[in-house]
C-alpha cells in the first residue's frame, strides 16, 4: 500500500513538472494546409491541375518556400516522408512532373493562400504507382526567436518545420 502511494505521488510530481515546463516547449503550428494528399488517376501524356489551401494561423507574416520533393516510405510506419537529405532509396517518383505557379509565397497574418499547379505526365511513362510531395517550408530569420510571454524558461531551440501534401499518381495504360 505504501509503495502504491509513493508511486502515485511520484507520478503526480512528474505530471506537475510536465505541465509547468514542457507546455511551452511544443512548437506553435503556424501553417495549416488542405488537402494532405493529392490523388490522381492519369494516362501517359495527360495533365491535371491541383490546388492546396494554405492558412497562416499566426499573428505574423509567413514567407514560405514551395517545391516538389521526392518521398520515401518509412518501413515501420508506412508513412510517406520527404527525402530532404536526398539519402533515401526513392523509386517511382513523379517529382519531375509537378509544376507550380510560384515557388515563394507570402501569407499575411490570419490569411490564406490558394497554391496552384499542374501534374504533367510524360508520354513514355510506364503504367504504375508514382509518388512525390509538395513541400512547404517556412523561412526563418537567423536571429528569430519566438515571443512567448510567461514562458518558464529562457531556453530556445530552433525547430525546422516541414509540412506538405503527398502526391499519388496512378498511371493506367493508354
Amino acid at each position: 500500500m505504501v509503495d502504491k502511494i509513493r508511486k502515485l505521488v511520484l507520478i503526480s510530481i512528474v505530471l506537475i513538472i510536465m505541465f509547468l515546463f514542457v507546455g511551452n516547449a511544443y512548437p506553435q503550428i503556424e501553417l495549416t494546409l488542405s488537402p494532405l494528399t493529392i490523388e490522381r488517376n492519369l494516362k501517359p501524356g495527360s495533365k491535371t491541375r491541383y490546388e492546396v489551401f494554405l492558412m497562416n494561423e499566426s499573428d505574423k507574416e509567413l514567407k514560405i518556400n514551395c517545391k516538389p520533393i521526392d518521398v520515401y516510405q518509412n518501413e515501420m510506419t508506412g508513412q510517406f516522408l520527404p527525402n530532404i537529405m536526398g539519402d533515401k532509396n526513392v523509386i517511382f517518383s513523379c517529382t519531375e512532373w509537378i509544376t507550380s505557379k510560384t515557388e515563394n509565397i507570402v501569407i499575411e497574418p490570419k490569411s490564406s493562400f490558394l497554391f496552384e499547379g499542374e501534374i504533367i505526365v510524360p508520354k513514355a511513362v510506364a503504367p504504375g504507382s508514382y509518388s512525390s510531395m509538395i513541400l512547404f517550408t517556412i523561412e526563418r530569420e537567423e536571429n528569430e526567436r519566438p515571443d512567448v510571454e510567461g514562458a518558464s524558461t529562457s531556453a530556445y531551440i530552433p525547430i525546422d518545420y516541414y509540412t506538405g501534401s503527398v502526391v499519388f499518381v496512378q498511371i493506367y495504360p493508354r
